[in-house]
């Protein structure tokens, strides 16, 4: 495809190099091996969930978000927060309130957490991003933003987190920056998903321009 500087082929090693060492992607690495040479199709409906902590490296990571992201067809993205919650969810989470902290990354860990097992909603995949990721992002957005307290003042991190995605979905993205991507794993990023799965949604992405319709069916009262 043209616009990359490295082959999709090195590419994927490259992402098989960082699975393999850090143990981050815990996806099938034989199937992903025996998968390369074709696209895996994209489910209908498939449903993420973005969590959101303080710092990665900590051996209880403070939450900051988790964001539910439907993704109903290539490019269009609904997204829904599961922490914190909107005022119309009444008190919990929308206000003040002790912190909250992961034991563990792991998909199990992140499952029973309270703001998500409260919310009783299935995901296909689970992506762990920390505050250093989170300023890397946003800048690669063009628009830096570092998340405040969430435990402290749930609203105005509500607020802080919309205009994040806001800007994140309104992004000129371009080719070159899976490089930055990559970097941030396993450190600051960390991923359920796939090795292959990831390399060939951005290679899809690509080819599509790299756009997103994102909505937020929540603030619409649907």
């Amino acid at each position: 495809m043209s616009g990359f500087t490295l082959t999709r082929r090195t590419l994927f090693l490259a992402f098989v190099a960082v699975g393999v060492l850090s143990g981050l992607l815990v996806g099938s690495l034989g199937s992903a091996l025996a998968a390369e040479g074709r696209t895996p199709k994209t489910p209908t409906k498939q449903s993420s969930l973005i969590v959101v902590v303080d710092e990665l490296s900590s051996p209880q990571p403070l939450l900051l978000a988790a964001w539910q992201v439907q993704h109903t067809q290539v490019g269009a993205l609904e997204w829904t927060p599961l922490y914190p919650t909107p005022l119309d969810n009444g008190t919990g989470y929308a206000q003040p309130h002790a912190e909250v902290r992961l034991t563990a990354t792991t998909s199990e860990a992140i499952g029973l957490l309270a703001p998500v097992a409260q919310a009783s909603v299935s995901f296909d995949e689970i992506f762990v991003v920390d505050r250093i990721a989170v300023n890397a992002i946003s800048t690669l957005a063009g628009a830096p933003l570092t998340l405040g307290s969430t435990a402290g003042q749930p609203q105005a991190a509500l607020q802080e987190q919309v205009q994040l995605v806001q800007n994140l979905c309104a992004a000129s993205w371009q080719t070159e920056q899976l490089d930055a991507w990559v970097a941030l794993a396993p450190q600051h990023l960390q991923s359920s998903a796939s090795v292959f799965e990831l390399i060939t949604r951005w290679d899809g992405w690509a080819q599509d321009g790299f756009g997103l319709d994102c909505s937020h069916p929540w603030a619409n009262g649907n």
